[in-house]
């Protein structure tokens, strides 16, 4: 798709819509790379084969097993079926998906691509939260499929509720058994993570080389399906900070990854504390509520030790 990303900057792509907010464009991929429907007479001979070759399947069937009338009527109900699916794939539609500098955006377009019915176009300063959570499903004990889901919120308010942003992206059934790749729309949304997981970490270098913690937002969704959000979390060289207790030289061990989250152990820690789970003396934060959860862990590792799990040596 370089070429295509090329010629959209050069303004000679058979793409008829850009988005023109989201800064320079880096990153263009389309899930129908062709310029524009076929004719209205290929399109009415695909019909009408699909229309011939059916009937002559439902004929013959019906001329076999006549004496068997459920068998045919069935027949005959698929048929229709997936005749109305195979004519309505004549449509012509697709998804155009862009990344720029300063945001993304997902075209959905219909019978031509200056058509836009639907539109996903933010700006990545909008963005202040990301969330991804992903849940391995199995069927009869094996691995059946790895849902995705991919959740943007706006930026708190001075009460930590978050009012605007992007939520609850559909899940994706993006990995089949075998763990390769076959959903575009999942491969894009890991390509927005990875620009904004870049700027997260820029962003905290600029803190850290000014002397300042990084603050590591969680977010938590309410019974009333409103979201709020506090920075419970600072990372700096050599400390953790979760709420009033701090961690540091030996006392980092006693936070670390597992299980999909991140634990805090300490003997003194009891009751509830926004929204999170916690034993007597453990606290679990699960990274799917962690805004850019890869990014801290990244940073983590640099921070404090290039594997920061439980039973894991090396952390400082």
């Amino acid at each position: 798709m370089e070429k295509l990303l090329a010629d959209i900057k050069a303004g000679t792509s058979f793409v008829q819509v850009v988005p023109e907010d989201i800064g320079e464009l880096v990153y263009f991929e389309t899930s129908n790379p062709e310029a524009k429907p076929k004719s209205a007479i290929v399109y009415f001979l695909r019909k009408i084969l699909v229309i011939v070759v059916m009937l002559a399947l439902l004929a013959g069937i019906w001329w076999l097993f006549l004496p068997n009338f459920w068998l045919p009527l069935i027949a005959t109900v698929l048929a229709a079926y997936f005749g109305y699916v195979l004519v309505g794939a004549q449509v012509f539609e697709g998804t155009d998906f862009f990344i720029g500098t300063d945001g993304y955006a997902i075209y959905e377009f219909k019978k031509t691509r200056a058509n836009i019915i639907s539109k996903e176009e933010p700006r990545f300063e909008d963005i202040f939260i990301l969330l991804h959570k992903e849940e391995m499903c199995y069927k009869d004990g094996k691995y059946d499929k790895t849902n995705f889901k991919f959740t943007y919120l706006g930026k708190p308010d001075e009460n930590n509720a978050i009012n605007d942003g992007y939520y609850a992206e559909s899940n994706y059934d993006a990995i089949d058994g075998d763990g390769s790749l076959r959903n575009q729309t999942y491969f894009f949304r890991c390509k927005i993570e990875d620009e904004m997981v870049a700027r997260f970490k820029a962003s905290a270098d600029a803190l850290l080389k000014a002397g300042k913690p990084v603050p590591v937002w969680v977010a938590v969704l309410n019974e009333d399906d409103t979201w709020e959000a506090k920075d419970v979390i600072k990372l700096e060289k050599g400390a953790i900070h979760f709420g009033d207790k701090t961690y540091s030289g030996e006392d980092l061990a006693k936070v670390y990854e597992a299980n999909d989250a991140l634990y805090f152990e300490d003997a003194n820690l009891s009751g509830r504390f926004y929204g999170i789970e916690k034993g007597e003396n453990l606290r679990i934060v699960p990274l799917r509520s962690i805004g850019f959860s890869k990014g801290v862990l990244e940073l983590m590792g640099e921070l404090y030790g290039t594997a920061h799990k439980k039973g894991v040596e090396g952390i400082e």
